[in-house]
């Protein structure tokens, strides 16, 4: 019964990672398509934004890392790995947040952040949180600096006020134009966490 059980939550949790998924590329494809007005027929079509990125489906991705902080009330986690710190959301469904607490060394599941949108310069004084379409990522708007690029990978590495992120894009000819040590304003579906769990029991309840 017990391993039935635990194949239904991993089968649902799986379910899950797909949906979030694909709803994440749709953000991004909606979010990348220029606006059209109603204009007569005979109006040529608007050329894309500039720096708009073509959708690309979010990977799951596994990481065990030590647990730096906890927010209760807006459901994050940050926590701190080889490659610094990195912030997760964890909505409602996540049930291993509320087990959790700083300094714990746990294993977590999430989707990877997305690039949306790059271009040079730009506005963001600071950073800005927006939702995402109904069970999609949110979409995280930051004027940051390029640290790190791979072609070969279609990733880009920023490091904004609150941390450094790296991001991989739909298409690595969108990545052409910025170059390590350029300011630009990016926007990415932020990481989510679908799963949150201990990787070693606590001291004080191995003993039990």
């Amino acid at each position: 019964m017990r391993r039935t059980v635990q194949a239904e939550v991993s089968r649902r949790s799986i379910d899950r990672a797909r949906l979030l998924a694909g709803v994440a590329a749709l953000a991004a494809t909606l979010a990348a398509a220029p606006a059209f007005a109603q204009r007569p027929a005979t109006d040529a079509a608007p050329a894309p934004r500039a720096g708009a990125q073509k959708a690309t489906v979010a990977k799951v991705v596994r990481i065990t890392a030590k647990i730096e902080s906890l927010d209760r009330a807006a459901r994050t986690v940050t926590l701190r790995g080889s490659k610094g710190a990195m912030t997760f959301a964890a909505g409602p469904e996540v049930r291993g947040f509320d087990q959790v607490r700083a300094g714990d060394l746990v294993v977590v599941r999430y989707l990877e952040p997305v690039l949306i949108e790059i271009r040079k310069g730009g506005a963001a004084a600071r950073e800005r949180v927006e939702p995402g379409a109904e069970g999609a990522p949110r979409r995280v708007t930051i004027a940051a600096d390029v640290v790190g690029k791979d072609p070969a990978k279609r990733t880009v590495t920023l490091r904004g006020a609150k941390q450094t992120v790296e991001l991989r894009a739909a298409d690595g000819g969108e990545l052409k134009a910025i170059q390590a040590g350029d300011r630009v304003e990016a926007t990415y579906t932020e990481a989510t966490a679908i799963s949150i769990e201990l990787a070693v029991s606590r001291p004080n309840e191995a003993r039990k």
